[in-house]
């Protein structure tokens, strides 16, 4: 039976209701046993099944109770705003764009700053908002300061590092990622001498002064508790704003929340719009306060132009002092236009153009980034960063330039000196790398790569000959502007949109500040330049949007982990509850829930000013002066019209909803669903968005949309996985329709037909809405078919779900005398369609298919709500007021209040919502798997053997591990096998759905993968049987074999070209080595996990594996250590 207490409230509170609980539950038993961690045992005659009966009701009497008392606890984050005890202080600076403020607790006694010689001393004046940092720095008071790039916040972590040392302290520096973590070592250590570096796979000076790490190495220190944490005194974390990344952003909230309070705190972050709200999250999480210094002010003020492609000019938009010029807008759309319907005209007909088109798409592209750069080397425009969004475009780009050169003699002999000394690192074999000879000549010529799938050594190449201006065009991916430091003098986007993973959408404004902040050197260029390239049209507003839209906030993205809950019992005082408990996540709601408050508040209240439908009718007459109406005797006229109100609801949502469920099955409604048929459209959560046509139907079978969907139903309604339920839900057809809709301009609709057919999203598909804010398609708003300007007629795909009706209105041969898929076509027939609707009794809407005459649905659940219908229409017809001259009068006001109870409700149920503490399901659950396969006593208080293994390991799925170490399935593989198997668990790029991954060859070595595979059925089974929302193929599929014969080839000794050239044809080198590197960081984990229950034989086992992996180009040393 599930008793565990380490839950989401007090344990010793919840320890007595549960103790309390216990007697009263084993009397209700009758003497039986209390199940798992009970005080009875079951008598060996006892029935299984009445056992596990009388068990779950004695877990349910326990749950609520337990349950009930978490609603008593007080939420760390809960009261009203007066009694928050912290303050809210404001001080005046003399910069411009400089605000500076301080959240601190309430009555906090401040240190007088001290009188002597500042830390640290300039050769320039600082500006305001350093200035203001240094000052919360010199009274020992955390800051958050808040600046675009290359602002100048490198200032503050310098002086928070002098004044550490001045005062013999020791302090932190954290950065990201181990690149950016290479790199400030190199920049620290030529400022400071006593300077270390800790990023898991190097360790240098771990005794100094100043210690360079990873946020992850911060995170294992704390839950190991190193006397390094127990002496630091400050803390820097950069780029702070890294927090919001939804696969580690959750270290950032672990790390700050597991600090000591006594620990000192500085932030650098680029511009975040909700900059006070983490502030005050700090201020209450460490009981201290935290200055927040913000400015929006460039130092090199920034330009922004649109480059038509196909076009011979740029065109400014965006000036530095914030003005968006519509006119030079238009312009850049005008000139685009041209080329836009030459494409379209090459794509038209067969398959094989419309390839030619998209291959002559992409030559136009790299001649336009051409064109661009030669024309910022006759302006000086130069250096220049060129970003795409898409490794291969990088590639794509940076190849097509080789008629450019940029570079002069004398800075090509200092290129080849820089990069012959960098490849003097390597061993002779990994010389002849065909991307090493690939990017010298670029090299010399001035031009550098850099993203993720580039050799480690090939990108701090770039990254040195980029600072020493020697580089004078980087083609990058967008991950070069996530820390770097490197800024140019302009910046060119070759797209306006992005895939990220769901769908191919336009850029965030928050994206494109953060990369076109590199652009502009301070002290150098009088002006940035931000170059985008235009080669879709674009709405006026989207386009305003990106330029003028704010920077992306500071979502929390925590989450909990089984790693994360192991080690937290470890950690004296801390629990899961304290973690989610002071998480900013928790805060985010709870600051939600204050303003819900008030909102509730206010609902409320104009409910009870509100009245009723009679007395408001009344007052109404009273104050005009009217003689007061007349009712029917006898008759309670505010109970008629709520009745009349609550029939026509039932009409018209839950009736109306069950007879389109059974319209729309597709054995009833798709061989009504024909081209030309009209049928009118239902968003979710909105009123009836339109009529369109039908273009187009198709069947499908849409396994994700109906898993997701299922699974969701079954988390609202508080059930757990149903297998059954599953495999009905698989036997259902979707039908996906293309409807031709009228839309607004401009309202989040596809820019062009090219957009269209990217969306793989349709309405309906309740996997739009997944992990937060629907996709752009379904921020569309209807548009208006007379108004040919301000609307267009779009093809969208929908889900019978959104449908609504079907008219009998039939266009026919509409298909084969229209080809609508052209947008040009489109326009010309909405100006017809316009004509024909403006009729009311030609309007869609005037003739509707039967589902009974016309539609001929045998159905007796449609029979059963027609009849219901018309039993309530009758009761409808018969009201007592219905023909009293104030009726209509009175349904108003009886709408009205009806909205305004819903609004009150609302609020109600957000407002409980957002006071409870979050993921207690998903706590709930992880903790029945950790006891089930026990990794923690049966009390959940206690971590055992098993369970000190999954703590270590952080790289790979920790249960997997911990499986199979624990169970010696390890033991019989030679080193090479285990390195090899173990690549399986750590391997994450994606890969296209029909491509097949290499198996193992070596036969030993399969039969090890499907060991692992059976331990990761075993371990998602028990996820599942927790009532976890986890697939099992899914969980299964993340171990994939792609790098396993890789792997064997590289531990055998052979060359690393050699084995790309046999297993890697479909990765880049870098992903490759990025894998071998985690390899041999969970290879690192395991050996200390088996150190840790005593295995030195495995131990051993791992750390041979280890020396087989770490060779070669693989593990060279970075450049800037």
């Amino acid at each position: 039976m599930d008793l565990d207490v380490f839950d989401a409230f007090d344990e010793e509170k919840a320890e007595e209701v549960v103790a309390e609980s216990r007697k009263r539950a084993s009397g209700d038993a009758e003497g039986d046993g209390a199940g798992e961690g009970g005080d009875g045992e079951m008598g060996e005659e006892e029935d299984p099944q009445k056992k596990t009966k009388k068990t779950k009701r004695i877990d349910d009497m326990l749950q609520k109770e337990i349950e009930a008392a978490a609603e008593e606890m007080e939420d760390p984050f809960s009261g009203d705003q007066d009694t928050y005890d912290v303050e809210f202080e404001t001080f005046s600076t003399d910069g411009t764009n400089c605000a500076h403020e301080c959240i601190k607790p309430r009555g906090w006694t401040r240190k007088p700053r001290p009188t002597g010689p500042p830390a640290k001393e300039y050769k320039f004046t600082l500006d305001a908002f350093q200035q203001a940092a240094v000052g919360a720095l010199e009274i020992q008071e955390s800051v958050l300061v808040s600046a675009h790039t290359s602002a100048g916040k490198t200032v503050v972590a310098e002086y928070a590092i002098s004044m550490a040392l001045r005062d013999k302290q020791r302090v932190i520096y954290t950065s990201p990622i181990k690149a950016l973590s290479n790199q400030k070592f190199r920049d620290l250590s030529e400022e400071y001498k006593d300077v270390g570096l800790m990023t898991g796979d190097v360790t240098l000076n771990h005794n100094a002064s100043v210690m360079v790490m990873t946020t992850e190495i911060l995170r294992s220190m704390l839950y190991r508790g190193s006397e390094l944490c127990r002496e630091m005194a400050w803390v820097i974390f950069d780029e702070i704003h890294y927090m919001r990344d939804r696969d580690r952003g959750v270290v950032w909230e672990e790390t700050i929340i597991l600090l000591p309070d006594a620990v000192r705190l500085v932030f650098l972050s680029a511009t975040i719009p909700n900059s006070k709200e983490f502030a005050e999250w700090i201020c209450r999480t460490k009981h201290q306060p935290c200055h927040l210094v913000f400015t929006d002010y460039r130092p090199t003020p920034l330009q922004h132009y649109l480059f038509p492609c196909g076009g011979e000019g740029l065109f400014l938009v965006y000036d530095e002092k914030k003005n968006f010029h519509e006119d030079n807008f238009s312009k850049a759309v005008t000139a685009l236009q041209q080329g836009v319907e030459d494409m379209q005209l090459a794509g038209k007909g067969t398959k094989s153009k419309e390839m030619n088109r998209l291959k002559s798409q992409k030559m136009r592209t790299k001649n336009d980034v051409e064109k661009i750069l030669s024309m910022t080397k006759r302006r000086g425009y130069l250096p220049v960063i060129v970003f795409s969004f898409s490794k291969r475009d990088v590639e794509s780009n940076a190849m097509g330039m080789k008629g450019l050169d940029l570079t002069s003699e004398e800075e090509k002999e200092t290129i080849n000196m820089i990069w012959q000394n960098a490849l003097g690192t390597l061993a002779d074999e990994d010389k002849e790398l065909p991307q090493l000879e690939a990017v010298k000549p670029l090299l010399l010529q001035g031009f550098g790569m850099h993203h993720g799938g580039l050799l480690p050594i090939v990108k701090e190449v770039t990254e040195i000959l980029f600072g020493e201006s020697l580089i004078k065009v980087l083609f990058a991916t967008e991950t070069f502007a996530m820390g770097i430091n490197m800024p140019a003098k302009t910046v060119v986007f070759t797209d306006i949109r992005k895939w990220d993973g769901v769908e191919r959408r336009t850029v965030t404004s928050g994206e494109y500040i953060q990369m076109s902040g590199r652009a502009g050197r301070r002290g150098l260029d009088d002006r940035g330049i931000s170059i985008l390239m235009l080669n879709e049209r674009v709405e006026p507003d989207v386009a305003k949007a990106i330029f003028t839209g704010e920077p992306t906030r500071i979502d929390s993205a925590f989450k909990l982990s089984f790693n994360m809950l192991l080690n937290l019992l470890r950690v004296e005082g801390a629990d899961p509850h304290y973690m989610i408990a002071r998480s900013f996540h928790q805060f985010q709601r709870f600051k939600r829930a204050v303003t819900l408050k008030e909102e509730h508040r206010k609902a409320t209240l104009a409910v009870e000013e509100f009245g009723m439908p009679r007395e408001i009718c009344e007052r109404e007459a009273r104050e005009a002066g009217e003689a007061a109406p007349e009712w029917p005797k006898k008759v309670d006229v505010n109970e008629a019209v709520a009745d009349y109100t609550a029939c026509r609801f039932e009409i018209l949502e839950r009736i109306a909803k069950g007879i389109r469920d059974i319209v729309f099955r597709p054995e009833h409604s798709a061989r009504f669903l024909t081209p030309g048929r009209a049928v009118s459209v239902r968003l979710p959560g909105r009123p009836l968005f339109g009529w369109g046509l039908v273009l187009n139907a198709t069947r499908t079978l849409n396994k994700d949309e109906k898993l997701q969907r299922l699974h969701r139903e079954q988390k609202a309604r508080g059930r757990g996985y149903d297998p059954v339920a599953e495999d009905a839900a698989m036997e259902q057809v979707t039908m996906i329709v293309d409807i031709l809709l009228c839309v607004k301009s401009g309202s989040g609709a596809p820019s062009s037909d090219e957009d269209l057919k990217k969306v793989e999203t349709p309405f309906g598909n309740p996997a739009a809405f997944q992990g937060g804010a629907a996709p752009p398609l379904y921020q569309i708003e209807p548009g208006d078919m007379s108004d040919a300007l301000g609307s267009k007629l779009i093809v969208v795909p929908c889900c019978l779900d959104v449908l609504d009706r079907i008219s009998k209105m039939k266009i026919d041969k509409m298909d084969q005398q229209w080809d609508l898929r052209s947008e040009e076509k489109r326009t010309s027939f909405q100006l017809l369609l316009s004509d024909a609707w403006s009729n009311a009794s030609t309007h869609p809407e005037a003739n509707l298919l039967d589902p009974k005459t016309d539609m001929r649905i045998n159905s007796p659940k449609l029979d059963a709500l027609l009849e219901e219908r018309n039993r309530l229409m009758d009761r409808m017809s018969q009201n007592p007021l219905k023909s009293h001259p104030l009726f209509d009068r009175l349904l108003v006001h009886q709408q009205h209040k009806i909205e305004l109870e819903m609004r009150k409700l609302h609020t109600q149920k957000e407002l409980q919502e957002h006071t409870h503490l979050v993921m207690k399901d998903d706590l709930r659950g992880m903790k029945r798997v950790l006891r089930r396969l026990e990794y923690v006593g049966p009390d959940g208080k206690v971590i055992t053997l098993k369970g000190r293994i999954a703590c270590e390991v952080t790289t790979a799925a920790e249960l997997v591990m911990g499986e199979m170490l624990f169970q010696n399935l390890f033991e019989t593989l030679s080193p090479d096998r285990l390195v090899a198997l173990l690549s399986a668990a750590v391997y994450d790029e994606g890969k296209l759905d029909d491509e097949e991954e290499e198996p193992p060859e070596d036969p030993e070595l399969a039969e090890a993968f499907e060991v692992l595979k059976g331990v990761a059925e075993k371990v998602v089974d028990a996820y599942i049987e927790a009532s976890m929302p986890y697939k099992k193929e899914e969980f299964v599929a993340m171990f994939r074999p792609a790098m396993m014969n890789f792997c064997m080839g590289w531990c055998a000794g052979k060359k690393f070209g050699e084995l790309m050239v046999a297993h890697g044809k479909k990765m880049f080198e870098g992903s490759v080595i990025r894998t071998l590197r985690r390899l041999e960081e969970l290879m690192r984990q395991l050996a200390a996990a088996s150190r840790g229950i005593g295995n030195e034989q495995l131990e051993q086992k791992f750390l041979a594996g280890i020396a087989l992996l770490k060779r070669g180009i693989v593990f060279a040393a970075s450049l800037y250590l």
